[in-house]
């Protein structure tokens, strides 16, 4: 189905409707989190979930028709609760991946923005040395976004508040609150953002010994049910 198509005789189903407007707050937040929001509004989000409603028992029953599966009947139907859930487990795992890749980018782009204010840029100039140098990431295209929208005459403040909304991220939010404050008070940008840096590198570290801590125990369980018993075989 085309673009064109779909906008034209399905999201006008959902357009206006004052019932899905709840649910409108809610994917505008995590379109915007997943860095769609110039690709998908709302009400489009939401009317891909109602037509896969319909479209997911359709592709179950033709795939029936033709004996390429076998399930009964009444579990075609069921294909149907698939389809309203399928979107928003994708854009939950889109949100996910684009977090990691922001969190993965973090200690390199405040070192660079450290070393830029430590030369002698400001914090704009800085910014602006990370657009150019640094390797493309979510996190890079958030300070283009805020680059543009402090030249068209927004605070740096009220920018990087607009930032951290977009991003949805403790890590950002707590990054962007201490920057804020630095900038009200008059301390120096540079010693802060080096202390950030050390600072998100010992969480990562931190995050890496939970996560290796936790999968040596998701591995004990297959270890006991297939390797155990096959050294007990022999």
């Amino acid at each position: 189905i085309t673009r064109p198509f779909f906008t034209q005789y399905v999201v006008p189903m959902i357009r206006g409707k004052k019932f899905w407007d709840k649910m409108r707050v809610e994917y505008r937040r995590k379109l915007i989190s997943a860095g769609l929001k110039d690709e998908l509004t709302p009400d489009e989000f939401i009317a891909y979930k109602i037509f896969l409603i319909v479209a997911f028992p359709i592709v179950g029953g033709l795939l029936k028709a033709g004996e390429f599966i076998d399930v009964e009947s009444q579990y075609i139907l069921g294909f149907g609760v698939i389809g309203w859930f399928y979107p928003t487990i994708w854009i939950n795992g889109t949100i996910e991946r684009r977090r990691l890749q922001v969190l993965k980018a973090m200690p390199f782009i405040v070192d660079l923005l450290a070393l830029s204010t430590e030369a002698g840029l400001d914090f704009v100039g800085a910014i602006a040395k990370v657009v150019e140098k640094a390797k493309p990431s979510p996190l890079v295209d958030e300070f283009s976004q805020l680059l543009k929208e402090i030249k068209v005459g927004s605070s740096r403040g009220d920018a990087l508040r607009e930032m951290g909304a977009r991003l949805n991220m403790q890590e950002i939010n707590s990054f962007i609150a201490i920057l804020i404050s630095a900038d009200q008070m008059g301390a120096s940008i540079g010693k802060i953002l080096r202390q950030q840096s050390e600072q998100i590198r010992n969480d990562r570290m931190l995050r890496a010994e939970k996560a290796g801590a936790a999968a040596a125990m998701k591995i004990m369980g297959p270890m006991f049910i297939l390797i155990l018993p096959a050294v007990g075989l022999v």
